[in-house]
């Protein structure tokens, strides 16, 4: 397996360690699985990602909740709120691809959103895909998990062996 492999399996073990410490004392009934959910929250993504492409910090900050953590598999350690803002101001405009997928928890209105980040190639960069995995409770951005991956991965038609 390569290293962006790795990545993202370490991104999505962090993610689910994180959703299971924040949804351990919700009994299992009340979670459900659901891409009915998937327009509220791809509204709550592209929002965010619309007020980091314009800067507007107070309409971002607005979105994060006060604890707000961020992990990036490229860097090490946690970035706090103010942290991340100062990351994200300096990032080109992205914009939501493929795969949006949300795992929603009706009783303690947390949400787990993953999709893929596209950020189109500059004169300094090449064009970056990120795979992004937010929690979200009560449509206040808790963590995000990011990872880079080198292309999305294309859905995987069932062969009738599984």
């Amino acid at each position: 397996m390569n290293t962006t492999r790795w990545l993202c399996l370490l991104v999505a073990l962090c993610c689910n360690a994180q959703a299971q410490n924040t949804l351990k004392t919700i009994p299992q009934a009340a979670q459900v699985q659901t891409n009915a959910d998937a327009p509220l929250y791809e509204e709550l993504e592209r929002s965010l990602e619309q007020a980091l492409s314009s800067q507007n910090s107070q309409e971002v900050l607005a979105k994060l909740s006060a604890d707000f953590v961020a992990r990036d598999a490229r860097q090490a350690g946690v970035l706090t709120r103010q942290a991340w803002l100062d990351q994200a101001r300096i990032r080109r405009a992205a914009r939501l691809v493929s795969d949006l997928h949300v795992q929603l928890n009706t009783e303690s209105k947390t949400a787990v959103v993953s999709f893929y980040l596209l950020e189109p190639a500059s004169d300094k960069r090449p064009a970056r895909t990120t795979f992004v995995v937010d929690v979200w409770r009560q449509q206040q951005l808790m963590s995000r998990y990011t990872s880079p991956v080198r292309q999305i991965p294309s859905a995987r038609r069932p062969d009738g062996k599984e």
